[in-house]
């Protein structure tokens, strides 16, 4: 029923000295059940018995049940919890910083001797159930799989431990602690793997729903720093990001350009998020869904999947501004010459020079056409920009040496050889050596990283059949598209645009923040699945 880094509690442990033992002697114990074997005259002869271990503070949630094999003689028996100082000659709940529920009156107490009326009486075949809520900070009983509610707020102990009290002759109870028999403890306990009576899964189900509720109706900023709805822009700046120009183009026209109508109002945060994820479904199922399951494609591949808005905006936009250094004119920095072929392709679909350029080049590389995608590069962002991004050009020169030995045929081994030679052994010395570009040594030598990625595809040339090498993951698709999208963003670099989009800084934000959280043990950010919320399920 739980995972957790701490230890699980899993018996009822009367291996307790000390003042402790003579209550510990008036019942016999096997595992996780108990039975009351002392004379049972009065209050003092009471026996409390707790477990092995306290609730593990990376369980929001804790519970557990309590069956009543027999309520004995009086069934003065008492289930809760209660820290380890707590006196075991009390019934759970006398004593302060103990938590009980009692089946003879059906009172709760805390810290007192003087229980408050609380729920029913129970006794013999019941199954009574005892849930701590760390987040909410509340103990709740259940009987027989039904709440009873809770029974006591504001508890703010770090270590409680499960524990069960008797007081006349033949009682006895058995526990279930969720205990798994295959386990170590579990076996000597002799756990079962028996589900609870009560539905634990939809207590945790509900729980987490109010995290979730309280985290959607957090207020968002209404607008962006540049004065423009919040989400539309985080959107919009994402999709440009990734070179999906005509969806980004809606988003604009639709949502970050006020109409006639709408100019001089009050839009409401909570109306634009709607808006804007609506929009947003509406374009992209209209516009992405048909490339899924490929990185990074440009939306000139959807030009016959558009959304009429898609297509007013593409015709409105088709020459919209490219971020970074172009300018209002979306020219790119060297066009002295003529452009690549690749580029102009899509120039000619209407799409933004700087997308077109981006878009092609992340194509060439995923393709492993590198010296192609280094020409691009080089026609469309001049030479500085690999000669400012050294381990980038690395990284590209060690993919066209990968890309050789994966191409085959029977010069190969000598092509790749030489490649090498002119381009790879050099870099032990130095990168301005290998990159073909001139300059002094002003780069530095390789880092570490570097010289072992060097190191694996070297290590390519021991091998007939390099696929099958143990760095054989260089010649695959994923190394190709990580690469691609290393250069997408080393192109926004130099344009003196971020590597990533807000919208991906604020989502690896989240991510951190949440981690943070549940290492120190957040009982919200533990029932969160971080990816689930950012990404989807």
């Amino acid at each position: 029923a739980y995972s957790s880094k701490y230890t699980l509690p899993s018996f009822l442990d009367a291996r307790i000295l000390g003042r402790a033992q003579a209550a510990l002697n008036h019942l016999k114990v096997d595992g996780t059940r108990v039975r009351y074997v002392g004379p049972g005259d009065d209050d003092s002869q009471a026996a409390t018995i707790r477990t092995n271990a306290p609730a593990p503070p990376d369980c929001p949630l804790y519970y557990f049940e309590v069956e009543i094999v027999s309520s004995g003689q009086k069934g003065y028996i008492g289930i809760g919890f209660q820290t380890e100082d707590v006196l075991l000659s009390r019934l759970p709940g006398w004593d302060p910083h103990s938590y009980g529920y009692h089946g003879d009156d059906g009172n709760a107490f805390q810290g007192s001797g003087a229980g408050r009326s609380f729920g029913p009486t129970y006794g013999t075949g019941d199954v009574m159930g005892v849930l701590l809520n760390r987040a909410e900070r509340t103990i709740s009983f259940f009987k027989n799989g039904q709440s009873l509610g809770v029974a006591f707020r504001n508890v703010t102990e770090d270590r409680l431990f499960p524990c069960v009290g008797l007081r006349t002759k033949d009682e006895e109870v058995r526990l279930n602690l969720g205990g798994d028999k295959h386990s170590a403890a579990g076996a000597k306990a002799g756990a079962s793997r028996a589900p609870f009576v009560a539905d634990f899964q939809a207590m945790q189900d509900s729980f987490r729903a109010r995290v979730l509720s309280d985290i959607n109706s957090t207020p968002l900023p209404l607008q962006s720093s540049s004065a423009t709805p919040l989400l539309p822009q985080l959107l919009y700046d994402h999709l440009m990001h990734h070179r999906y120009w005509r969806t980004a183009a809606a988003i604009k026209q639709d949502l970050l350009q006020p109409s006639a109508s709408s100019k001089g109002q009050t839009t409401s945060c909570k109306g634009s998020v709607a808006t804007a994820q609506q929009q947003l479904d509406a374009d992209m199922a209209e516009v992405l869904t048909p490339v899924e399951g490929s990185q990074g494609r440009a939306d000139h591949h959807q030009q016959q999947h558009q959304s009429p808005s898609s297509k007013k905006a593409a015709s409105r936009h088709g020459q919209e501004s490219r971020v970074g250094k172009a300018g209002k004119d979306g020219l790119l920095p060297s066009t002295s010459g003529p452009l690549p072929s690749t580029v102009q392709r899509l120039l000619d679909l209407g799409v933004p020079q700087d997308i077109a350029a981006r878009q092609a080049t992340y194509e060439l590389v995923q393709s492993g056409q590198v010296e192609e995608a280094r020409a691009t590069l080089d026609a469309c962002y001049g030479p500085e920009l690999l000669q400012g991004q050294p381990s980038l050009d690395f990284r590209l020169h060690v993919a066209r040496f990968c890309q050789v030995l994966k191409e085959g045929g029977p010069h190969a081994m000598e092509q790749a050889l030489a490649y090498g030679r002119d381009h790879l052994t050099p870099q032990r010395g130095s990168r301005a050596s290998c990159s073909g570009r001139g300059g002094s040594d002003t780069a530095g030598k390789l880092n570490a990283d570097e010289q072992d990625l060097l190191g694996d595809a070297l290590s390519l040339l021991a091998y007939d059949n390099p696929e099958s090498a143990p760095a054989g993951h260089l010649l695959g698709q994923a190394q190709r598209d990580a690469l691609a999208e290393a250069v997408n963003c080393a192109v926004l670099a130099h344009q003196g645009a971020p590597p990533t989009s807000p919208l991906e800084r604020l989502s690896r934000q989240t991510l951190a923040t949440i981690q943070a959280l549940r290492e120190r043990n957040h009982p919200q950010a533990l029932m969160l699945d971080a990816q689930a919320i950012v990404f989807g399920s």
